[in-house]
């Protein structure tokens, strides 16, 4: 009996001491396990931060990219834009200049020589061409009906008397392989050798258009038809005779020829300006 009186007084230390064991060792690691636990979040919450900031930052990339890129294709259609304008202008300038170089060549009245009528056979509708040309106000000669040997006779003997002939209006049926004369059909060559020198040749005739670039650059200025001429105005007037008319008229009155040409085309019907044709080069 006495030896157990110490039991309960063993007991109770032992309690003690694993009591203060216990307690000095969760008191000593509660606040590292905190504050582990307290870097952790703010190490998630700077991640969360910095994940969103290069989010932001890509989708900044990619709309800094669409403005280049937008910009670049303005640049590039602004580019095609401005070379259009450029050969627009050059075109221009260019017309211009082809104007500018027959202006010194028509200024001045027109002598009585200066425009030959050719009639190339006797037929009425080809007559009413020659009565347009006089209504224009230019004086004028006329071979008709017109055969190859009269019109080359002409010709030549103008520039012999140094007063060639500037200005041909040739009313006749006309076609790829060349104009009908009196005597027969005169060729896309036997015109060339004959139209040396002319600043102005039109032909008042069906389906020229091949003969204009034949004789452009022989003669300075070509005026054609490309289709067959009717007419569609008023009995004892011709749609080619309006023209030729106020074709002339304003050669008469200095107009440069890409001009009276214009002013032709708009004073005519509607279907002479779409088949009338100015040949230069």
């Amino acid at each position: 009996m006495p030896e157990n009186i110490y039991i309960p007084a063993v007991v109770t230390i032992v309690i003690y001491l694993a009591s203060l064991y216990i307690t000095r060792r969760f008191t000593v690691h509660a606040p590292i396990v905190e504050e582990r636990l307290y870097v952790d979040g703010i190490v998630r919450i700077i991640r969360a931060e910095y994940e969103e900031e290069i989010d932001k930052l890509k989708e900044d990339a990619k709309k800094a990219k669409k403005l280049f890129m937008d910009e670049i294709e303005n640049l590039r259609l602004s580019s095609e834009q401005t070379q259009a304008d450029m050969q627009r202008t050059i075109d221009f300038l260019v017309r211009e200049l082809s104007v500018a170089k027959i202006v010194p060549l028509i200024e001045g009245s027109m002598t009585r020589e200066d425009v030959l009528v050719v009639v190339g056979t006797e037929d009425t509708a080809l007559k009413m061409d020659l009565m347009a040309v006089r209504r224009s106000g230019v004086r004028l000669s006329r071979l008709q009906p017109a055969t190859k040997t009269s019109l080359e006779t002409m010709l030549n003997r103008r520039r012999k008397n140094g007063t060639p002939i500037k200005y041909i209006h040739i009313s006749a049926h006309a076609g790829p392989d060349g104009i009908e004369l009196e005597d027969g059909l005169a060729d896309p060559e036997w015109l060339a050798d004959q139209m040396q020198g002319v600043t102005v040749l039109l032909i008042a005739g069906c389906r020229g258009e091949n003969l204009g670039d034949w004789l452009a650059g022989i003669a300075r200025y070509v005026i054609t038809m490309s289709e067959p001429v009717r007419n569609t105005t008023t009995p004892g007037m011709s749609d080619i005779g309006i023209f030729s008319e106020v074709f002339w008229r304003g050669i008469y009155n200095n107009r440069p020829v890409p001009v009276a040409f214009d002013e032709a085309i708009q004073m005519s019907p509607a279907w002479i300006s779409e088949i009338a044709e100015l040949h230069f080069v």
